[in-house]
């Protein structure tokens, strides 16, 4: 295969590509390769959704118009579903309904919890393409918000939501610090800090003799006996300016090389550690790599960067 190292990096680098690079070659290798899962796996898709739905959540409150966060999930869920239904297979247009019915309950209620907390929105889900270095930093920041500086809002959507363990996850998050300093890059403004917007993703299952509409409601219980607060939480970080000038630097001058390097000579896929298992369980692409086996993969046309 030729390699067009211009052309690559004209097109620029992402945080979970560098992620995925730095944590296992070969994970790479099928990501740029533009391998992908057939089936969407149950906890991307609901994130995926979710964020559709907040997105059009924050527009209005950006917009400062009068919404129904009930109304909103379902036109968000109509729209996908109008747009991608076709393309579902069985079991995923069955896990699509159930991620909107969790949602018809999760939403109002993330809403209404949040409702004296005011941000002043000056981007929503808005993508970037910066100059960095000899290439681009590529990315799609969740939210931006102003107080006495610009601040990163980040959502997600996760099934255990643990105190303990997030001041550290967040503090090494490499995302979070790639998405600091394109914010720092763009704006020419020294980022404040961001928020960590954390939903938990509803554990409970559906009835046998349950529709859909009794199993939102006893989620809507759940969510009431628990509290608001086992369900969402927000996680408030300030930057340290030397700690990012150090990203900066590191991947400048220690990662963005060594990438470059392995991309243009097409080095060996190199394994580092055990990357196939990690906290979120095994990596997508364990069935290739252990058995030749593309089966449940295919190679989607790439989505244009608005």
């Amino acid at each position: 295969m030729k390699i067009d190292l211009a052309a690559a990096k004209a097109y620029g680098v992402s945080a979970s590509g560098l992620v995925d690079f730095l944590t296992c070659r070969m994970a790479h290798k099928l990501y740029k390769e533009g391998w992908v899962q057939r089936r969407t796996p149950y906890p991307l898709h609901y994130g995926r959704v979710a964020h559709e739905v907040l997105e059009a959540i924050h527009n209005f409150e950006r917009s400062n118009s009068k919404f129904d966060p009930l109304k909103v999930v379902r036109a968000v869920c109509q729209r996908i579903q109008k747009k991608e239904a076709g393309l579902w297979i069985g079991e995923e247009a069955q896990a699509f309904e159930l991620i909107c019915a969790q949602l018809e309950a999760v939403i109002p209620a993330y809403v209404k919890y949040y409702a004296k907390k005011k941000y002043n929105w000056v981007g929503v889900e808005e993508w970037f393409h910066t100059p960095f270095s000899d290439t681009f930093l590529n990315g799609r920041f969740d939210n931006v918000f102003e107080r006495a500086g610009l601040w990163l809002f980040d959502t997600k959507n996760k099934s255990d939501i643990e105190p303990e363990e997030m001041g550290e996850v967040i503090t090494c998050d490499f995302q979070v610090n790639f998405y600091i300093l394109a914010l720092w890059l763009i704006t020419k403004k020294y980022p404040r800090g961001f928020i960590y917007n954390i939903l938990r993703r509803p554990g409970l299952k559906l009835g046998k003799k349950e529709t859909l509409e009794m199993y939102s409601e006893r989620i809507k219980e759940h969510i009431s006996e628990k509290g608001e607060e086992y369900y969402f939480q927000r996680y408030e970080i300030s930057v340290i300016k030397s700690d990012i000038i150090k990203f900066k630097d590191e991947l400048e001058t220690k990662h963005l090389p060594a990438y470059w390097k392995w991309y243009a000579e097409n080095q060996p896929t190199t394994l580092f550690g055990n990357p196939c298992a990690g906290k979120y369980g095994l990596c997508r692409y364990v069935p290739i790599c252990y058995a030749d086996d593309y089966s449940g993969f295919h190679k989607p046309k790439k989505e244009k960067r608005k």
